[in-house]
C-alpha cells in the first residue's frame, strides 16, 4: 500500500538525536536556542521573536492567551483543524465558525464581526484575508505553510502572531513540535512566561532578575533538545525536501490538467502573489458519492488516498461549544468533494506514475 504520508527520516536527523543523547542533557537547552536562531533567519525576524514550543496546538493556545481571548468572539473557518477551536475553548474564547469561499477554502469574513481572527493557510496556500487592513488581533495558523510566501513575505510573519506545527504530517517534522512567531515585540515577554509554567525563568537565566518565580498563568510548553535538534536538521534540508515535494506536486498537476479541462475534477489554484509549498495535493470530485467511490477504487489498487477535515461545526464538540456565523453555503459541500493524494519526500517516481495512471483509469 502506498501511504498518503510518510515522515522524512535520514542520517542527519539520526546524528542530531545521537548528539543530544551523548551530551547528557535532553531537556530544553542549547539546541532549542539554536533552533530559534535558525528559524528566525528563515522568517526574517530576530531570534527573540521566535518561541519554540511543544506543538502547533500549544502555539495557538499561547497566542490566544496573550490576546486575552476570554469571553471574546474568536472567528475561524469551519473547515480547519480542530486544534484551532480547542485553543479557543481552552483560552476562554467563544468559537465562531465561518463559511468558506466557493473558489477556495479561505474563510469568508464578509459578515463576521469578531475581536480575534484565526486564518488558516490551508494546504500551504495563503488565505488572502491576511493582507486586509484590520483593527483586531490576527493569528496566522501556518501549520501547513512552511516555505510558503505571499508577496515575498513568509506566511506566519504577517499577522500579530504566526503559529507553526512540525507534526509528522508536515513538510518538515520533528514528530511533534511547534513554533510561535511574535510579530509585535510587546508580547514577547509574556510568551516566554506562559511557555515556562507561568514563571520568569528565561529572564532569570539572562540575568535580568535575581531569582525567578510564578508570575502568570502558563504551562510546560517547552520542547526538548532532542526535538529541537531533529527539527534543526530538517530545517537545514528544507530546500532539498521542498524541491522533491514540488516536483511531485507539479507532476500531479500536469498529468491531471486534462481531467480538469473536461470538467471531471477540480485542481488546486495558486493565488496571485503567492507560491505553492507542496504541502499536499488534492483533487475535487463531483460530489461525496464520487469521492467515496474514487477512494475505494484507489484503496483496492494499493493507494491510500484520504479525505481532509470534516467541518468542525458539524462535530459533536462544535455543536456543543461553538456557533456558525451565517449560512453554511459552501463549507460542507466543498469538504465532501476534496480528496488528498499521497505526498511525501520519499515517494518514488514510479509510485507517482502509478497513482496518476489509476486516477485516470477511474475517470475513463
Amino acid at each position: 500500500m502506498i501511504p498518503h504520508n510518510r515522515p522524512t527520516l535520514g542520517h542527519e536527523e539520526s546524528q542530531a538525536a545521537a548528539r543530544v543523547l551523548s551530551s547528557g542533557w535532553i531537556a530544553q537547552g542549547e539546541e532549542v536556542l539554536a533552533l530559534e536562531q535558525e528559524f528566525g533567519e528563515y522568517i526574517n525576524l530576530p531570534a527573540e521573536n521566535v518561541v519554540a514550543v511543544s506543538s502547533g496546538s500549544a502555539a495557538l493556545y499561547m497566542s490566544l492567551t496573550i490576546a486575552n481571548a476570554k469571553n471574546k468572539y474568536v472567528s475561524a473557518s469551519a473547515y480547519s483543524c480542530r486544534s484551532i477551536f480547542n485553543a479557543i475553548q481552552l483560552s476562554g474564547g467563544i468559537p465562531n465558525f465561518l463559511d468558506v469561499e466557493e473558489a477556495s477554502v479561505n474563510a469568508s469574513l464578509k459578515k463576521s464581526n469578531a475581536d480575534i481572527y484565526i486564518i488558516a493557510h490551508m494546504f500551504g496556500l495563503p488565505d488572502l484575508n491576511v493582507e486586509k487592513k484590520r483593527s483586531y488581533f490576527l493569528v496566522e495558523d501556518a501549520a501547513q505553510a512552511i516555505d510558503s510566501y505571499y508577496k515575498g513575505r513568509p506566511l506566519g510573519s504577517i499577522g500579530t502572531f504566526g503559529t507553526f506545527s512540525f507534526h509528522e504530517t508536515k513538510n518538515i517534522i520533528s514528530g511533534e513540535g511547534g513554533m510561535l512567531v511574535i510579530n509585535d515585540d510587546r508580547y514577547i515577554p509574556r510568551a516566554e512566561i506562559i511557555r515556562e509554567k507561568g514563571t520568569n525563568r528565561s529572564s532569570f537565566f539572562r540575568g535580568e532578575v535575581d531569582k525567578y518565580g510564578w508570575v502568570d498563568i502558563g504551562s510546560s510548553f517547552l520542547p526538548s533538545d532532542i526535538v529541537a535538534a531533529y527539527l534543526y536538521a530538517q530545517l537545514e534540508q528544507l530546500d532539498s525536501i521542498q524541491s522533491r515535494r514540488k516536483d511531485i506536486w507539479q507532476r500531479y498537476y500536469d498529468k491531471f490538467s486534462a481531467l480538469q479541462e473536461t470538467g471531471k475534477i477540480l485542481l488546486p489554484s495558486i493565488p496571485d502573489g503567492s507560491c505553492n509549498n507542496a504541502h499536499m495535493f488534492y483533487i475535487k470530485a463531483k460530489d461525496l458519492q464520487e469521492r467515496t467511490a474514487l477512494i475505494s477504487f484507489l484503496k483496492e489498487n494499493g493507494i491510500q488516498a484520504v479525505f481532509h477535515y470534516i467541518p468542525l461545526h458539524s462535530a459533536p464538540a462544535g455543536k456543543k461549544f461553538g456557533r456558525f456565523n451565517g449560512e453554511d453555503k459552501y463549507t460542507t459541500r466543498e469538504s465532501e468533494r476534496l480528496m488528498r493524494l499521497p505526498m511525501y519526500y520519499g515517494l518514488k517516481d514510479e509510485e507517482v506514475q502509478y497513482i496518476i495512471s489509476k486516477v485516470k483509469e477511474f475517470y475513463k
